[in-house]
């Protein structure tokens, strides 16, 4: 298994600042580089913390990938941490503690900012131009509307190394409603825990595909295109019992608005164990043994039905 933690001396050879490869910036002119910059300098000192982070966003261990993973790497920010692919230069999955008061603060506004992950190089990192006339929207796995406590969080949920390339009906309609469920699910429960990621399975064979059989969206064949994204949450009771619900939703432009949207989404629910068993992946390795097996087996009845708040 090959895989690796960015460690802070290949922060220290990277010499290239992402604030000069930006794209469709909507940051004005004068401040741009100030507040790239700062963004930037962000993501060296969460490196330098990134025990410290790990603990806080992944209470249960951090997840095991398969056995043959490749070229893939772990980049960790101060309000989320990503497990990265430089073979489809895309997010494998994102992970974060996301409480009551993270979803309740908003101080500041969404301004988009595409740019490249300086932290990684050149033919690892997706770049503006892999996303040109792809016909396909950026799409955040953390989004930035949960990425509103401080500029640089806000600034950095930009990254290309938090996006996936997502169809514009998908991203912008049930993709869009899950995340705002997420976000009130997070209030309303004083906080959960969310793994989202990225699945590729266009045979249907229940396995990730081979990196040579993923599509991918630009000409030179660089970013991985995803089947399905998904997304697993925990909900932690004041008495220990933890609740969980799990979403597998397949990639595709259907649209499912109004009072389509809950059946929708009640018919994707699947089992923790049925996305690890897609992925490879296992999400919580330190969870005690017969609590992990009930937890990742079981499945949520309903959107409305899998927690006690």
């Amino acid at each position: 298994m090959k895989y690796l933690f960015l460690s802070l001396s290949l922060l220290l050879c990277l010499s290239v600042a992402s604030y000069s490869q930006f794209c469709d910036c909507d940051i004005p002119a004068k401040q741009r580089t100030k507040r790239l910059k700062a963004a930037d300098k962000a993501l060296s000192e969460a490196t330098l913390q990134q025990s410290a982070l790990v603990k806080i966003h992944f209470p249960f261990g951090v997840p095991t990938p398969p056995a043959d993973a490749t070229n893939e790497s772990m980049l960790v920010q101060f309000g989320w941490i990503t497990w990265y692919d430089a073979d489809l230069k895309s997010p494998l999955w994102v992970a974060y503690e996301f409480s009551k008061a993270d979803a309740l603060n908003k101080k500041v506004a969404r301004v988009d900012c595409f740019r490249r992950d300086f932290r990684l190089t050149d033919p690892d990192a997706s770049l503006c131009q892999d996303y040109k006339s792809s016909g396909h929207d950026r799409g955040h796995l953390v989004p930035a509307n949960d990425s509103k406590r401080w500029q640089e969080m806000m600034d950095n949920s930009f990254l290309f190394s938090n996006m996936a390339p997502q169809l514009g009906l998908f991203n912008q309609r049930i993709w869009m409603r899950l995340e705002s469920r997420v976000n009130k699910w997070a209030v309303s429960g004083d906080g959960v825990n969310v793994v989202t990621g990225a699945i590729f399975d266009a045979d249907g064979d229940g396995k990730r595909d081979l990196d040579a059989n993923i599509a991918r969206i630009d000409p030179k064949k660089r970013v991985g295109l995803a089947t399905h994204f998904y997304k697993i949450l925990l909900h932690r009771r004041p008495n220990g019992v933890i609740d969980s619900i799990a979403f597998l939703l397949p990639h595709n432009g259907l649209i499912y608005s109004g009072n389509k949207e809950i059946p929708y989404l009640n018919s994707k629910i699947v089992s923790i164990d049925d996305i690890e068993s897609l992925t490879g992946i296992d999400f919580y390795p330190e969870m005690p043994v017969e609590q992990r097996t009930a937890i990742e087996s079981g499945k949520a009845i309903s959107i409305n039905k899998w927690n006690t708040f």
